[in-house]
């Protein structure tokens, strides 16, 4: 009974949507997007509560609204496509796009880590330790006896 209500309001409706297909084009849009725009609009507008001396008028104005609004963004969005520039210069940017940079917070966070957990390692693991931090090869086992000496350290903050 509502949906027939429904679908009855919509086709005495239904010349205004046309109409407004023709004035307003947006060009992605097919009919299908703009009959299904305006069932969401008539929607909300007896949602609303509307009377029915005032649906017509008020659904004409909040449905061309909506098409005005719609076209507007998507003219927004093609000048912001146009804007970009059409090509990443690498050689300008390469610092940044090979470096694993972090902000200054993690950097103050990671140096007095380390520094906490070189002042409770021998001198052994802590020259260990920094060769590791600095990229250089450890031989397998001394990276395997220094890893547990680093755990061994941090588990006992718990």
């Amino acid at each position: 009974m509502i949906f027939e209500d429904f679908e009855r309001q919509f086709e005495r409706l239904k010349p205004i949507v046309i109409k407004a297909m023709r004035d307003i084009r947006i060009k992605l849009w097919d009919y299908d997007d703009y009959v299904q725009e305006g069932r969401i609009i008539l929607f909300e507008v007896l949602k609303a509560g509307c009377s029915e001396e005032k649906l017509h008028v008020y659904f004409k104005v909040r449905y061309r609204q909506r098409l005005i609004d719609e076209l507007r963004s998507t003219k927004v969005q093609k000048r912001m496509i146009n804007s970009l520039p059409l090509t990443l210069n690498v050689y300008e940017h390469a610092d940044f796009l090979n470096g694993n940079y972090a902000t200054p917070e993690q950097e103050m966070i990671y140096t007095n880590l380390t520094q906490e957990i070189a002042e409770r390692l021998t001198p052994k693991y802590q020259q260990l330790l920094y060769s590791q931090l600095q990229g250089e090869k450890l031989a397998r086992m001394d990276k395997s006896r220094m890893k547990q000496k680093v755990k061994a350290v941090l588990y006992q903050y718990n």
